[in-house]
């Protein structure tokens, strides 16, 4: 009983938080311990000023930069977490190699 795009959206969004996950594991697993948060700085940026969705909270592009660990999800609203992991995401998460 979904419709198509309604089930569009939902792959969409499991495969970037599945794509988000991975990230996560091989980082972690090979010992990096936080990450610097990358969007693709695009019109659909959430919180971008003059963008698509500039009152969006939590704001991703106020976020793109900064350093989070993975330890430590933001949590800042209930959807929220690492990169890639909030509905729709398509930030990424650059390893931070000490």
């Amino acid at each position: 009983s979904v419709s198509k795009s309604r089930a569009e959206v939902i792959a969409r969004d499991q495969i970037g938080t599945l794509n988000s996950q991975l990230t996560q594991e091989r980082q972690t697993s090979l010992g990096v311990t936080k990450y610097i948060w990358r969007t693709l700085r695009d019109e659909r940026v959430r919180g971008r000023p003059g963008g698509k969705y500039p009152y969006a909270r939590p704001s991703h592009w106020e976020r793109d930069g900064r350093e989070y660990e993975w330890a430590k999800p933001p949590s800042e609203s209930p959807d929220d977490g690492h990169a890639g992991t909030p509905i729709l995401c398509r930030c990424g998460s650059e390893p931070v190699l000490d």
